[in-house]
């Protein structure tokens, strides 16, 4: 009888065991019926802004000194499909430079019309300093609010001084695109 008792009280203890055992490693068993629990999602999605020009270089072609207005080739910026917000577009360019000798960066302007009725200079950079066409700040770029999937063209106009000596001469630009009302 005693060999019994201390069966059954084994058995007893095994199943306590079993069942702290489950309530500790939270496994709920349940017989015979379903289990659903609600659980919530989230995401986060960034803005994503992807941009494309349709051309690497500007050129002036061959220019005479003392010209106003020579037309250059015109950009084409286009804030691709993949984008999920519009943007504003600053620019920047560099002096052209000819070895030691240089044309101003502000003989340079950019329009929205390929007859140049409405130019924008570029500014003069301050040592140290990087200054784009309208500023730096939001909502403050040459190109305010480009829709996703849409395009836009933009001219560029080089004024040649009066006696520039001759040369080959080549600076660069910045086109800077950023999502709409943030700084560049």
């Amino acid at each position: 009888m005693q060999l019994k008792i201390r069966k059954e009280l084994i058995y007893l203890a095994v199943a306590m065991l079993a069942v702290l055992a489950l309530s500790v490693l939270n496994i709920n068993t349940y017989a015979g019926t379903s289990f659903n629990q609600n659980v919530s999602t989230s995401a986060t999605i960034n803005t994503f802004v992807e941009t494309s020009l349709n051309a690497s270089t500007v050129a002036f072609g061959s220019v005479d000194p003392g010209v106003v207005n020579d037309v250059g080739d015109s950009l084409r910026i286009t804030n691709t499909r993949n984008s999920n917000a519009a943007i504003d577009i600053f620019l920047n360019a560099t002096n052209l430079s000819s070895g030691a000798t240089q044309i101003n960066n502000t003989n340079i302007s950019v329009s929205t019309t390929s007859v140049g009725t409405i130019q924008t200079n570029f500014t003069q950079s301050v040592l140290g300093a990087y200054t784009y066409i309208n500023g730096t700040g939001a909502n403050a770029g040459f190109v305010e609010g480009l829709a996703a999937d849409t395009t836009f063209d933009m001219f560029f106009f080089l004024d040649t001084p009066v006696g520039q000596a001759s040369g080959a001469y080549t600076g660069g630009m910045t086109v800077r695109s950023v999502p709409d009302g943030t700084v560049p």
